[in-house]
């Protein structure tokens, strides 16, 4: 079958949307189909187009031996309320003038964004071709709760959409039940289905010999007698990546905890900020600002760290899933995730006894988990053993295409008499 892929994100990034478009991808060639995508330039999360892909229209290419189509886009420095909605649309409306030539026997669309989904959704349903959503942020509520939208109009339009989104696809594809059951209330006939994360845990549990994890510690600020905190990813307004910079600033002298950060985003000038306010104050010292590097280099910053830190605000905890921690989790490293225990995955976590559960942007919760784990090897092991254990059971590449992408786009072809519905 001819499936199209239309994502705002892929590779090369390296966090957020882009691995999970990347992921969804392969995992649909992996099942035979013949798979096309159709994406923008990369930029994400550093909001930098790469030298080799500016002020290009369209670029095609083949990545990971998947056809690939990129449009060029607006892509803002200084990421606000406005120009975001300036770059959104600036990439939706030639994806969608470009899906109308575009052939395919289903198209799958990643959202957010918004926008790009709904004129997708709208277009194949004029056409009569059949239209998947696959909604990893509730992008409306989370942009509201977190206080990004303040006008009232404009908060009226995205519920409007989305809305709108949910009734024109012929399937609604969410990564948890938490966001299941956020769409069935907003559109209680929406066709449902869970499609989680995957992750290919043998990329990322590595081990590393005396010599080279004594290396990478190194660069991340540690000597071996230090206890060295590692985040990696998006610095992002949900993630409230300022708390790394408290733990630098609360944590005892005589505390041996470093701090690594590997990341960019909307929020990373807060951060340097934040650190620049700590002048000749030793805590400043104690944290080492990092560029995200190549999938190798993750692979062993996790290896070499003592815990991996996951922050989210609990505003949060219902309308997306941390795709790091399931990275995280499956090198084996123990993780201390600073973030709400109200959500379902927070509930699975913690009944499987791979994580250290604080409260949300609680830099001394954080502080004193450190501590703990620090006290006690074996205890951070055993958690770290059953964070890799649990990835494995649920969340491991070929358990995902076995019990998820088969049972969804291994039947695909017998629903072919289905008609597409109409836009309303």
């Amino acid at each position: 079958m001819k499936i199209l892929l239309l994502s705002p994100n892929f590779a090369p990034e390296r966090t957020g949307i882009g691995v999970s478009a990347t992921d969804t991808a392969r995992a649909l060639q992996r099942l035979g189909h013949e798979v096309s995508v159709l994406t923008s330039v990369p930029y994400y999360p550093e909001w930098q187009v790469p030298e080799r892909y500016r002020r290009k229209l369209r670029i095609d290419e083949t990545v990971h031996g998947i056809s690939v189509t990129r449009l060029g886009r607006y892509v803002p420095q200084r990421p606000r309320t406005w120009n975001r909605i300036v770059h959104e649309l600036s990439f939706a409306v030639p994806a969608a003038l470009r899906l109308l030539a575009r052939r395919a026997d289903l198209v799958v669309c990643i959202s957010p964004p918004l926008p790009l989904a709904v004129l997708a959704g709208w277009i194949c349903a004029l056409q009569r071709r059949r239209y998947w959503v696959y909604v990893q942020d509730i992008q409306p509520d989370t942009a509201v709760t977190l206080g990004m939208l303040r006008a009232r109009w404009l908060r009226w339009a995205l519920a409007w959409l989305e809305r709108r989104l949910y009734r024109v696809a012929e399937r609604v594809l969410v990564l948890s039940q938490d966001m299941g059951d956020n769409v069935r209330r907003k559109v209680p006939g929406a066709s449902l289905a869970e499609l989680p994360l995957l992750v290919d845990v043998e990329d990322l549990a590595v081990e590393l010999t005396p010599e080279r994890r004594r290396a990478v510690r190194a660069e991340m600020g540690a000597g071996d007698e230090d206890f060295l905190l590692f985040y990696s990813g998006n610095l992002g307004v949900k993630h409230d990546p300022e708390t790394l910079v408290a733990c630098a600033r609360e944590a005892r002298p005589g505390d041996p905890v470093r701090i690594a950060i590997a990341g960019a985003g909307a929020r990373e000038v807060a951060v340097r900020e934040a650190l620049a306010e700590l002048g000749d104050d030793p805590a400043g010292a104690r944290v080492r600002l990092l560029e995200l590097g190549s999938r190798q280099q993750l692979a062993e910053r996790l290896a070499a760290a003592d815990a991996l830190v996951l922050l989210q605000r609990a505003e949060v905890e219902a309308l997306c899933v941390p795709s790091k921690l399931i990275t995280y989790l499956a090198s084996g490293t123990p993780v201390i995730a600073a973030m709400s225990t109200g959500s379902s995955l927070a509930a699975d976590l913690e009944r499987s006894g791979g994580v250290v559960q604080v409260a949300p942007s609680d830099a001394d919760a954080i502080l004193e988990a450190a501590r703990e784990l620090a006290g006690d090897p074996t205890r951070a092991r055993g958690i770290g053993a059953r964070g890799a254990r649990f990835v494995r059971q649920q969340f491991h590449r070929d358990v995902v295409l076995r019990n998820y992408y088969e049972p969804l786009f291994g039947k695909v072809s017998s629903l072919e008499s289905v008609s597409s519905p109409k836009a309303d």
